[in-house]
């Protein structure tokens, strides 16, 4: 969930609506979230952040064209303030739109350099356009502002596994873990470190966990499901031999394709010679 950044103000009536809207978008229960947000633009139809929030809102909701135009007013408002424009950047992240996102969450940082939030945003946009070296480093930055950010060390966690390198990824994710015992999140992350280690038992530990924790959450449901189809030994070499593929550098598998492509024309080429030769 993104987070909540309040500049400093006495309260009033449209930042007790704010508040109200906020527990309830926490709860996710957004159809209600978006009333206490419209209360809260009626009482002071000027408040930036409650047009941000109304914004994320809308986002989660899946209406488009609210949550932009919401997002954009909060900026309109307050274009100095860094917490306007880190919340336009989350809504256009969720919304797919990662360039825009990125140039967004850099007009955050440029106005509050010690953002960490805004940090974490940036370190997940790079994930999802897959520079996950820059990730990486946007996480260390996040880290050092907030040594207590489980979530940023569970992205350095998902970048370093994504890039094969297992020792770093475990340790991101211990850590993360150590932070927030009760993270669903870091639980499923490790369970794919340990699967792609081949230690299945662990793995399988950490994706219970996970789903206790959250019985809904799809991403620990899949890796489970992957331990339970694994019982089959021929099943188990298969996808170890898929996890294998997956920890290697970009393009091999194209290389791996070719090779085998080649391999299979040479046989079939051997094969249609002895034919020839018996006939």
């Amino acid at each position: 969930m993104v987070e909540e950044k309040f500049p400093e103000c006495v309260e009033s009536p449209a930042e007790l609506f704010i508040q109200r809207g906020d527990m309830l978008l926490n709860a996710k229960r957004y159809h209600e979230a978006r009333v206490e947000y419209l209360n809260a633009i009626g009482s002071d139809p000027e408040h930036a952040w409650a047009h941000c929030r109304l914004g994320v809102c809308f986002a989660l909701l899946g209406t488009r064209d609210e949550a932009l135009e919401h997002g954009f007013k909060g900026i309109r408002l307050m274009p100095e303030w860094a917490g306007t424009h880190y919340q336009l950047a989350w809504i256009l992240n969720h919304l797919g739109e990662k360039k825009e996102a990125e140039r967004s969450v850099r007009d955050a940082l440029a106005r509050e350099p010690h953002f960490s939030e805004a940090f974490v945003l940036l370190a997940w946009i790079y994930l999802d356009r897959d520079r996950l070296e820059e990730g990486i480093v946007a996480a260390e930055q996040a880290i050092e502002l907030n040594p207590g950010c489980a979530e940023a060390f569970n992205i350095q966690g998902i970048a370093t596994l994504q890039l094969g390198k297992l020792d770093d990824a475990e340790k991101a994710l211990t850590t993360a873990l150590r932070i927030e015992p009760e993270n669903p999140t870091s639980h499923a992350n490790l369970g794919y470190v340990f699967l792609h280690r081949g230690d299945w038992r662990t793995a399988e530990m950490h994706f219970r966990n996970a789903l206790r924790l959250d019985p809904n959450f799809q991403y620990a449901l899949l890796g489970y499901k992957e331990i339970l189809r694994g019982k089959h030994p021929v099943i188990r070499w298969i996808i170890e031999q898929r996890l294998w593929f997956d920890r290697q550098p970009r393009g091999f598998g194209l290389f791996a394709l070719g090779i085998l492509l080649i391999v299979i024309y040479g046989i079939a080429f051997l094969l249609r010679a002895f034919t020839e030769a018996g006939n």
